[in-house]
């Protein structure tokens, strides 16, 4: 609906995206592109706190919530016993922009700083933004091998579909 609202403007297609297949089926619907988030961040390059990577390779696509805890919009992110806190009845309640991140800014900061060691328990607290395709993420790999992975993907669907339209010409 986007693609034909909008045309001729060209459209990058995000959210869900996280394999070359979910590229083909974008740009099939007329997506001249597509925009990958979640993908990219238990990459090697990425330089999130280690236990978080941990935690998103671990995590299927149920252990995301949206929440308006970080910001006071919802955002999608990784469940974790800070964003249930928040979404609890018994919290004070969500601020409107930017106030609410004002508020939290600094708790999350020490989350993130004490996570790096193992004892603090921080790790449970930390958490990201990430999309439902987190169930997708694996294992840590190179950003090379990741681009790999989606053009190869992308190219056997997108012969898959070129087999499918050569069958139903002949």
């Amino acid at each position: 609906d986007i693609v034909d609202a909008v045309k001729p403007l060209p459209v990058l297609a995000a959210g869900g995206i996280g394999c070359g297949r979910q590229v083909a089926a974008a740009i099939a619907l007329g997506a001249e592109g597509v925009w990958l988030g979640s993908l990219w961040l238990a990459t090697e390059e990425s330089d999130l706190n280690p236990v978080l990577k941990e935690k998103l390779i671990a995590a299927r696509s149920r252990d995301t919530s949206r929440s308006k805890c970080l910001s006071g919009k919802p955002v999608r992110q990784l469940r974790s016993p800070w964003l249930e806190a928040w979404d609890n009845e018994q919290s004070p309640g969500y601020l409107p922009r930017p106030l609410m991140h004002l508020t939290v800014v600094k708790a999350l900061e020490r989350i993130e700083h004490f996570a790096r060691s193992q004892d603090s328990g921080a790790g449970q607290l930390i958490s990201s933004p990430v999309g439902q395709i987190v169930g997708r993420i694996d294992s840590q790999i190179s950003v090379r091998q990741q681009m790999y992975e989606l053009v190869s993907e992308y190219l056997d669907a997108c012969g898959r579909i070129n087999a499918i339209n050569q069958r139903s010409v002949e």
